[in-house]
């Protein structure tokens, strides 16, 4: 019995301590829903839904478990219970009051000024489905993202960032159509109280946003928007008036809608959002390009057509139907005067490509008011001004209301774009206007140009001229004529020009050319030295590449185009131009003169100088008429002076010819200019084209201008620009000049006696009033490397004016070689290279010369 009792006892013993161990279980059961309890509260998803029994049976187990525990675990276990309440308590409290004063939080800083700053919206593509006259059909694309971090408020941001954590998603429904009011804001204050005014409406799609703080909701929905044309007119009107670059738009949305989250929901909430963005003047004026304009007439005006590719960078699709629009130029005081009716072509726009559209009309009259003075300029004077400096030439547009001859054009739309201009860049026309009005075919049946010397010693010069063009120019102009004055600047004034009586331009019967045709335009060349320097780099092979600024003035302008004939009294025009010119060929011009010379007289000499009058018959290879008092230019020969040549030009007439008059003289100081004179004077009696130098003379009224042209010419051989008119006189030989060999005009041929040893000379002297006397010193012949003979002893030869054949002179004829070949051309004519020294005498002035001739026509005789 006592071992039963005893095992009962264990038994007993042993059934409450496996109790004890089930409390204990209990009890670690019950501390472990706390622990997860309070590891929910700090997740991002806390289990609200803990009920008051849990916790009354959680304080109850403990109550048990004091004995078994003791009792200072127990109040540690129940001050651990008690803190995961008050923080359970505490979250839920915190969440409630979030979502129950979020409106009062948000009314100290407005909700839209909130949502613009925690809300970024983006819009992506745009596809404009359909236009009529209930609205615009879109499909439209975008998202919204959720960025707290720029909201400036401390509190509401960790409140918006909370609530995101706790709500995640929130459904929203729109109940009512999205009314949306806009209004431009400018610098004033008091601009703040301007009603916004209602422009659209439009019904949003339902929307599960993702509010968590980084999130990033895409959206796309397709509906249609009603445009309120009258207010619409007016937004876009304060929009031009701002500038539209720049123009910052303040937009308010008036959504009604529900709102559901998994806590909280509104079955229905007005909110207002206000949205201000700064208007991109790239997307109301995409960029274009004009490609192509022409211009043609017709018997009621000009009709134009233009070429217009549109550059869309956006994602937008549209189909733009065909539009009547009115043009119109800027006036004084900014008043638009109607340029004509014009028309754009149905067109589509795709995303991120061109497109193209054809944009016509036609102008049936300049407006008058364009021609007339407001303050100092005429809006005409103004444009032409802008067209000559390249700058923006602004031309408003708007469509023309109502829309008489187009289908598919709504009429919001037009009536939107009736009551407002839009401002247009035509630079690019103008690009295109320049790259086209080209001239071509330039004739110049006419010129003149003739200088005047004044009482102010100024260098005047008349210019008159008649030519005819070709232009590809667009614009068609049937005649005009007006009056002009000009000014050349480059640094300083250069030149100062001004008509004595109109410049008249006339369209040909045939429609593609023009004539054009002035008389006595006197130009005063103010600045000589720099006209000087540019015609001597002309001259001279450098091409001029220099900008210089016209300043023109033309008054009494008379046109007449078909659409209307009209006058214009003064226009002040100024324009920058780059000139280009290519380096002048002043040997070709010499050798196409056909220089004849019709007499050299003698005039003075000395020891050192010779002095000459010379009369030439110049043919004019150019076109121009020139009338020069006088030029006179210095010669220089290896950089040693030599002599000068001076004249007064009077050419009447291009293409004919006509009498000049040189004075030419020969001097040397030193023996240095000696020798280089003799040189010289060598070439040219042997032949040869000879390099020299002129440069103006430092004397004279043009010395200004001409001292600064210095001018390296090659003068051809004489004989190949200079016509002897003397009988008997032999002048150009074809023959030779294509055997590459030179031939003297001084030394016209020679005969060698083979039996007797001499040598007869025909030479010609160009002076005619005075002799020439020859003393050769020596001389030798001969023939592709063999010599044929040499002169004996030193000749002397007196050679009066002209033509004139010397007496036999004694010459020593090598025999063999030399002298078969000389019986082999007997009663014949060999080519010999001669080779002598001589000196000349005019007078008191004696030169050393030397003569090399390669081909001498000799003829062989017995």
């Amino acid at each position: 019995m006592e071992m039963e009792g005893d095992q009962n006892s264990g038994k007993a013993k042993a059934t409450d301590q496996e109790r004890s161990h089930e409390l204990c279980s209990e009890a670690g059961s019950n501390s472990q829903v706390i622990n997860i309890v309070n590891e929910d509260a700090l997740s991002d998803e806390p289990d609200l839904e803990m009920s008051n029994d849990v916790m009354n049976a959680q304080e109850r187990g403990l109550s048990e478990l004091e004995p078994l525990l003791g009792r200072d675990n127990v109040q540690k276990t129940k001050r651990y219970a008690r803190k995961r309440i008050i923080f359970i308590g505490t979250s839920i409290l915190f969440i409630f009051v979030c979502i129950m004063c979020f409106p009062r939080l948000m009314a100290h800083k407005s909700s839209e000024s909130l949502i613009a700053e925690a809300v970024d919206v983006k819009i992506g593509n745009v596809n404009i489905v359909d236009v009529d006259d209930g609205g615009v059909e879109l499909d439209f694309e975008g998202s919204i993202a959720m960025n707290y971090s720029n909201v400036e408020s401390y509190t509401q941001r960790i409140v918006l960032r909370t609530l995101g954590k706790i709500l995640r998603y929130a459904h929203i429904v729109p109940l009512e159509q999205t009314d949306v009011f806009a209004r431009v804001e400018n610098d004033d204050p008091e601009s703040d109280d301007t009603p916004l005014l209602h422009v659209f409406t439009f019904l949003p799609p339902k929307l599960d946003l993702d509010i968590r703080d980084g999130a990033v909701n895409s959206f796309s929905f397709h509906d249609q928007v009603s445009i309120e044309k009258k207010n619409s007119s007016k937004i876009l009107g304060q929009m031009v008036k701002a500038g539209i670059v720049g123009a910052k738009v303040l937009t308010s949305f008036k959504i009604v809608a529900s709102v559901e989250t998994k806590i909280v929901s509104y079955r229905r909430l007005d909110m207002t959002i206000s949205y201000p963005f700064t208007v991109n003047s790239n997307k109301l004026t995409p960029d274009y390009e004009v490609t192509d304009l022409s211009i043609h007439e017709e018997y009621d005006g000009l009709y134009v057509t233009s070429e217009i590719v549109l550059h869309n960078t956006d994602d937008i699709t549209s189909k733009i139907p065909r539009v009547e629009w009115n043009t119109y130029l800027i006036g004084c005081k900014n008043k638009s005067s109607l340029l004509g009716k014009w028309i754009t072509s149905p067109f589509e726009i795709f995303p991120n490509s061109r497109s193209s559209v054809e944009f016509s009309g036609k102008i049936e009259a300049l407006p008058e008011d364009l021609k007339m003075n407001c303050g100092e300029i005429s809006p005409l004077q103004w444009y032409l001004q802008r067209i000559l400096d390249s700058q923006p030439l602004p031309i408003r547009i708007k469509a023309a209301y109502p829309q008489n001859n187009t289908s598919g054009f709504p009429e919001w739309a037009a009536y939107i774009l009736s009551e407002n201009y839009a401002t247009l860049d035509a630079s690019e026309a103008y690009d295109l206007l320049n790259r086209t009005n080209k001239l071509s075919n330039i004739t110049i049946g006419f010129a003149k140009i003739a200088t005047v010397v004044d009482d102010t010693s100024n260098f005047k010069v008349l210019l008159s001229a008649d030519l005819s063009f070709n232009t590809s120019s667009v614009f068609p102009l049937e005649s005009s004529s007006f009056n002009e004055f000009f000014e050349i600047t480059f640094e300083d004034i250069i030149l100062r020009a001004d008509t004595t009586s109109k410049i008249h331009i006339n369209k040909r019967e045939s429609g593609e050319s023009y004539t054009m045709s002035f008389r006595d335009i006197c130009v005063d060349l103010l600045d000589p030295i720099t006209m000087g320097i540019l015609i001597n780099d002309t001259l001279n092979g450098v091409a001029i590449n220099k900008n210089f600024t016209v300043n023109s003035e033309i008054s009494n302008v008379e046109y007449n185009l078909s659409i209307g004939d009209g006058e214009v009294e003064f226009l002040s025009l100024q324009k920058q131009i780059g000139i280009q010119l290519e380096s002048y060929n002043v040997t070709g011009l010499l050798e196409q003169a056909n220089v004849t010379l019709k007499s050299f007289l003698l005039t003075t000499t000395s020891e050192n100088s010779l002095r000459s009058e010379i009369v030439c018959e110049i043919y004019n290879p150019t076109i121009l008429a020139l009338n020069v008092s006088q030029v006179e230019f210095d010669i220089f020969y290896n950089d040693a002076w030599v002599g000068s040549i001076s004249s007064r030009l009077d050419v009447p007439k291009s293409k004919g010819v006509f009498h000049a008059k040189f004075l030419l003289s020969f001097h040397f100081h030193n023996s240095e200019e000696k020798e280089m004179l003799q040189d010289l004077i060598s070439a040219f009696v042997s032949g040869f084209s000879v390099p020299i130098k002129i440069r103006g003379a430092k004397e004279g009224y043009l010395s200004d201008l001409f001292t600064h042209i210095d001018v390296n010419l090659d003068v051809p051989p004489l004989g190949d620009i200079i016509v002897f008119d003397e009988q008997n006189v032999a002048v150009r030989n074809s023959e030779v000049s294509n055997q590459g060999q030179q031939k003297s005009v001084f030394v016209l041929s020679s005969t060698i006696h083979i039996l007797t040893s001499e040598l007869e000379l025909t030479v010609y002297n160009p002076i005619g009033n005075s002799y020439v006397d020859i003393s050769i010193i020596q001389a030798e012949a001969s023939h592709e490397g063999v010599t044929i003979g040499h002169l004996k002893v030193p000749q002397y030869i007196h050679v009066p004016p002209g033509v004139y054949t010397t007496p036999r002179i004694p010459v020593k004829l090598n025999g063999g070689v030399s002298m078969d070949l000389l019986r082999k051309y007997i009663d014949g004519e060999l080519l010999l290279e001669v080779h002598s020294i001589f000196d000349v005498a005019i007078k008191e002035f004696g030169l050393q010369l030397s003569y090399l001739g390669f081909a001498v026509q000799t003829k062989i005789r017995l």
